[in-house]
């Protein structure tokens, strides 16, 4: 497979740090031109799907306590980093929805909140240019069970044995394994199960280089710009 092949994937925009998982981070993966933009749900009280990865707020901003202690209106009120908030889901949609060519993956760290964003998703138009993963593996088969034609990738962190078929038991289109689990014939096995892989999180340009030698499909890294200006795509 060529270099131009493999899909440049934002993890949280623009990577761990003060900025991710924010409109900021966003929209700078988007002026970068990266392929697809990876963020993480969670639930506030009132049962919103917002965009943070960690379930305690400690990390980036002055309050303690979990997400869901927080209502939608009280996480709104919270500062993270200099000049940003946290984002709902229907921020973030609203924001994709016109670059016609930006996918996104959402990273879904909850159960429970299934349906909204599947209802979202659809009234966005953005059925096909999303991609919903999860370390949980219902959450995958209930988004399969509410729309068949939604694209789900099982995320990984640990030696699964067999994922190509465990992704497939569960209906999925992709498996989003920690960059450790791949090598040659894991991607080989993917493929020949007519699966994706989209590993993460790639940050060096040499372990960037190993995995576009391996053919995977998508490469889920901090530095998007990093990426693109190795397959000299974009201003990055």
């Amino acid at each position: 497979m060529g270099d131009c092949m493999v899909k440049v994937i934002a993890h949280r925009g623009c990577g761990e740090g003060p900025l991710e998982n924010t409109l900021t981070a966003f929209q700078t993966a988007i002026s970068w031109g990266v392929d697809c933009i990876e963020c993480d749900i969670r639930s506030s009280r009132d049962g919103v799907a917002v965009i943070i990865h960690d379930l305690s707020l400690e990390r980036f901003s002055n309050q303690h306590g979990i997400v869901t202690e927080y209502s939608l209106s009280e996480l709104k009120k919270i500062k993270v980093g200099s000049r940003d908030r946290i984002p709902s889901l229907v921020e973030f949609l609203g924001l994709v929805k016109p670059h016609k060519n930006l996918d996104i993956n959402l990273d879904v760290k909850v159960m429970g909140l299934e349906a909204q964003i599947m209802q979202l998703i659809q009234e966005y138009g953005l059925i096909h240019r999303t991609l919903i993963s999860s370390f949980i593996q219902p959450v995958l088969t209930a988004f399969r069970r509410l729309n068949d034609e939604i694209a789900t990738a099982l995320l990984y962190e640990y030696d699964l044995r067999n994922p190509t078929a465990v992704a497939k038991e569960l209906g999925c289109t992709a498996i989003n394994p920690s960059l450790h689990f791949v090598d040659s014939s894991l991607v080989l096995t993917t493929h020949q199960q007519g699966l994706k892989i989209n590993p993460w999180v790639i940050n060096e340009q040499e372990e960037m280089q190993r995995f576009i030698d391996l053919g995977v499909d998508g490469i889920i890294t901090d530095f998007p710009d990093r990426l693109l200006k190795m397959l000299n795509r974009g201003d990055a």
